[in-house]
Order: C-alpha cells, then structure tokens, then sequence
C-alpha cells in the first residue's frame, strides 16, 4: 500500500529580483532534473523492546513446549513445534534495528522501496527488509581553490563552503548515484558558473562584481547549488566565498601580454607615459603583489 509522503521536495531559494541581465543567464544555465520517481515516506515500525519481548517469548515458548512432547512421546510433534517457535522467535528478533539520532534507515524489501525510518532509538521492522543508513547529519563542503576565467576574461582563484543536509532520504539513494559526490561536483559546478558570469571588479560601472558584492553573488550562489542539488534530496543551509583573488601569473606571461606599444615620436611626453609605466601594474600579475617584486618584474629595453 502507498502512503503520501510525509517530507516535501527542497524547494529552490529564490534568486533576488534585480535588473542585472547575468540572472536570465543563470537561469537558463540550470538544467532541468526529471522528476522524482521515489520520495520518501514514513516506514512501519514499532518499539524495538516489544520486539525483543516477542522474540524470546517465541524462542523461550516454543523450545519449552517442543522438549514437553518430546519428553512426553511425542518426538516428531515436539520436535516440529519447537523448530517453528524458535525460528519465529528468532525472525522476530531479526527485525529489531537501531537508529541514532541524526541518522536515518531507508528500508527495502527485495529491492522496492517501503519507506524510511527517523526515529532514534531501537526499533522493529519488518525483519525481510534490508536497511540502509543514511545520515541526515548538517555536512561541509569546502571546495578546491579554482581557477576560472571572470566574465572579463582574467584568470582568478576562487573557492567556497557549503553547508547541505540530506532531506529526502528516498531522493538521495535512488535518484542520483552516489549523493554525497554529486553534490561535491554540482557545488564546483555551480562555483564556476557564478565566477564567470561576473567581474572580479566593477570598475566604476555600477554592476554587480565578485568582489564588491560578495552578498548579492553569494545569494546566487547557494541559490544555484540549491536547484542543481535538489533532485538528491539536499538541502542546502548556507554558502560562502573562502577565497577570492586574481590567479598569479608569470613575469614573462604578464610582459608579452601587456606590454604597452612604445611611442614613435621621440621626446613626447615622459619615459613612463611613453612606454605605458602609469599603468603598472596589471591585475593578475606576480608585480601586483608587492613593490620589490614589481621593480625585479618590471621589463628593461
């Protein structure tokens, strides 16, 4: 018999109504998950100790009266009786399972999914089922430092914390492979994705930049991870920036890049405005970082 599900699907948060045109973008990047084919729902369980209570009554009850006939001259109904009652003790006792707090057992019988157990404590069920542990505990992930390109082109580094909980405990066994890796990989996926659809800086033009708003950008953020990771029956608590730069670059990369084209008119104008120096250092760049790497960086023609 099917029962309603007693846990409602994650819900997406909300990305905040603004007029910038990257959330259209992120919107239409997010691809469409098909619905769930399982959710979960309550299993039947009743209080372990009554199960214990059963079980060596079953046990206890049917070995003793068994070895009565047997003593008595009836072997083979002693024998028959007491066999039964201690099997069925002893399948009564099978069923007993414990559950930790924080933690919860999906349960299957012969590979159909019969519901999911959530209350702590020590608890009897259907002793054919087999029971999977499945931890509904608050979880961290922190991901690799990436480097991706910003929505101008310049490589950065960039890295974030997630903090998820498995909510639907029937969506993250049956719906995805592995749960716990794909909302390892849907998190980098989702880190990447934001860092190249804006700026690290605005420049002045008003726009939403990775670094000058790091609330707005962390907003999208955990609401991309959300719909990407709601299919496992994840919910996802909070998101953060950890770490935000420009990637390093090699003097001799920085050089060929951004060398400045030299004036052809001789005398025009100082040394630096002629071959560019007003404008060092460049972003990204190793002479960016401290004025003795600049001078030991800095090209001599």
């Amino acid at each position: 018999m099917t029962t309603e599900p007693t846990t409602s699907r994650p819900t997406t948060t909300g990305i905040p109504n603004t007029d910038d045109p990257t959330t259209d973008d992120l919107d239409a990047a997010r691809a469409r998950m098909p619905e769930p084919a399982v959710r979960e729902r309550r299993a039947t369980s009743a209080d372990g100790f009554l199960g214990v209570l059963v079980g060596l009554a079953l046990v206890l009850g049917g070995g003793g009266a068994g070895a009565a006939l047997v003593l008595g001259g009836a072997v083979v109904v002693g024998i028959t009786i007491g066999a039964i009652g201690i099997g069925l003790g002893v399948l009564a006792l099978a069923g007993l399972t414990t559950v930790e707090p924080g933690e919860a057992k999906v349960l299957q019988f012969f590979g159909r999914y019969t519901g999911t157990v959530r209350p702590a404590g020590l608890r009897w069920v259907n002793p054919l089922t087999t029971r999977t542990k499945v931890s509904t505990r608050i979880r961290n992930h922190e991901s690799e430092v990436l480097k991706v390109n910003e929505s101008d082109g310049n490589p950065i580094e960039i890295a974030a914390v997630v903090v998820w909980q498995v909510e639907d405990t029937a969506m993250a066994m049956f719906e995805v492979d592995e749960f716990l890796e794909f909302v390892h990989t849907q998190t980098e996926t989702a880190i990447r994705h934001i860092a190249t659809s804006y700026p690290y800086d605005d420049h002045g033009g008003g726009e939403l930049s990775l670094r000058g708003n790091a609330t707005e950008v962390t907003e999208r953020l955990s609401a991309e991870i959300t719909a990407r990771v709601e299919s496992a029956g994840v919910r996802i608590v909070e998101s953060r920036l950890t770490h935000l730069a420009y990637a390093p670059r090699s003097p001799a990369r920085c050089c060929s890049a951004n060398r400045p084209a030299p004036s052809s008119r001789r005398g025009s104008g100082s040394s630096k405005a002629r071959w560019g120096w007003s404008t060092w250092p460049w972003p990204g760049c190793p002479s960016a970082t401290s004025s003795s790497s600049t001078r030991s960086a800095r090209p001599r023609w």
